[in-house]
């Protein structure tokens, strides 16, 4: 396979990394926020899980934004590594 057959991936695969990513990143990062303020386990409401609002909905989301642009800067996203998507070499 040349370098130009290993440059094209299909979109299918682009698309199931962005998931696996978004998915891991929220319940990493939401949940690390999540536990660090004591919204970690069961809700006032009796249900169970995390739940953030205010600051700390915030700080996870940029935690997310901040995961997404380092990954896709220095090519290390779970999801891409999991499929199999290389990064391509910035163009000199």
């Amino acid at each position: 396979m040349s370098d130009a057959e290993a440059a094209v991936v299909p979109t299918w695969k682009r698309v199931c990394a962005f998931i696996i990513d978004f998915v891991l990143s929220l319940l990493v990062f939401g949940g690390a926020i999540a536990a660090a303020t004591g919204k970690l386990g069961k809700q006032p409401d009796g249900s169970t899980g995390f739940s953030l609002e205010g600051a700390p909905a915030v700080a996870a989301m940029a935690c997310m934004v901040l995961y997404f642009w380092l990954g896709g800067r220095y090519g290390f996203r779970i999801g891409n590594l999991l499929l199999g998507i290389k990064r391509k070499p910035a163009a000199s």
